[in-house]
């Protein structure tokens, strides 16, 4: 394996990680207090939790990678949480369960935009992919039952990641067999750019086209089948061109960038999805991108407040 390009600062990292629920205590209200309510409060019957509160009872688990159980006994009785979500009586797990069916992927989406605002700039951003596993695969019952299956249920996770904070500025979540390349065009939409960086899947002339018209530049490897014919391209040619020099492997090397993300997503949320409908396996994938995102402000904001640098280069 390669040496790594850089690394987040030890003494940022630790002085979050140590006490994250503290800080996620203090960040979350000012988040939910901008974000409109996901959904309409029942008002028939006895009162009960503020639509607001469950969806922060919801972020919350996905962050820590609970059950609707474990979130229960973990969480309702924490101060720090109660303090947070402004009441003295948390959902149990069965409103979590009902919370999460109604909750809209829009507003995740919208609570991830909020996010990340402050942080948007025009610069180098890396695309790529990742599988997330579902319950609905069991690799321990194939070898139980001496089956040999073939057929993987999962979900992707498709990003699009700024350089410079290590944010994760756009995302779309598909099936497992979807294609990458349609993808680079829908993520970029919505983000700011000048150097886009992702692998072969995203060479194409259409991407070409679709960055240029934005005044950027992509940067990925043709495939070995390629061809210099520009097809209506103009660029194309140049783009094979630039791959068979020294420079683009050493501008390409910043996409093993993205694969860290990728695997601290995983390690620090589950890389596997609980849910058996598709539409809250989604939704799950979904509220890990958002609390990776929560973290990495942490950092962010912590480097500025210490006076420490965010990334170190060994």
């Amino acid at each position: 394996m390669g040496k790594a390009i850089k690394r987040l600062n030890t003494k940022v990292v630790q002085a979050v990680d140590r006490r994250y629920l503290k800080l996620m205590a203090e960040e979350l209200p000012k988040v939910l207090e901008r974000m409109p309510d996901p959904w309409e409060e029942n008002k028939l019957g006895r009162p009960g939790h503020k639509p607001k509160v469950t969806a922060g009872m919801l972020f919350l688990k996905g962050s820590f990678d609970h059950t609707y159980n474990s979130a229960e006994s973990e969480l309702c009785n924490n101060q720090l949480v109660e303090k947070a979500l402004g009441t003295n009586s948390l959902p149990g797990h069965s409103v979590l369960h009902r919370g999460m069916k109604k909750l809209p992927a829009s507003w995740i989406a919208l609570l991830n935009r909020l996010l990340i605002f402050r942080f948007r700039r025009k610069g180098t951003v890396i695309i790529d992919s990742t599988c997330f596993v579902t319950v609905n695969s069991s690799d321990w019952y194939d070898i139980r039952i001496k089956r040999n299956n073939e057929k993987k249920i999962f979900l992707k996770l498709h990003i699009v990641v700024c350089e410079k904070f290590g944010l994760i500025l756009s995302y779309r979540i598909t099936a497992g067999n979807a294609n990458d390349s349609p993808y680079l065009r829908k993520l970029l939409k919505e983000v700011l750019f000048l150097i886009v960086i992702g692998d072969k899947a995203y060479a194409n002339r259409l991407n070409l086209e679709f960055v240029i018209k934005r005044n950027g530049s992509l940067i990925a490897p043709p495939k070995s089948n390629s061809t210099t014919k520009s097809k209506g391209c103009l660029q194309w040619r140049k783009l094979v061109n630039f791959f068979k020099g020294v420079i683009a492997s050493l501008l390409y090397h910043t996409r093993s960038f993205i694969e860290g993300i990728n695997s601290s997503i995983k390690k620090r949320t589950g890389s596997a999805l609980r849910a058996i409908k598709r539409s809250i396996q989604k939704k799950e994938v979904a509220l890990k991108v958002v609390s990776y995102n929560m973290r990495r402000k942490l950092y962010i904001e912590t480097a500025e407040k210490l006076g420490e640098s965010l990334w170190i280069y060994p």
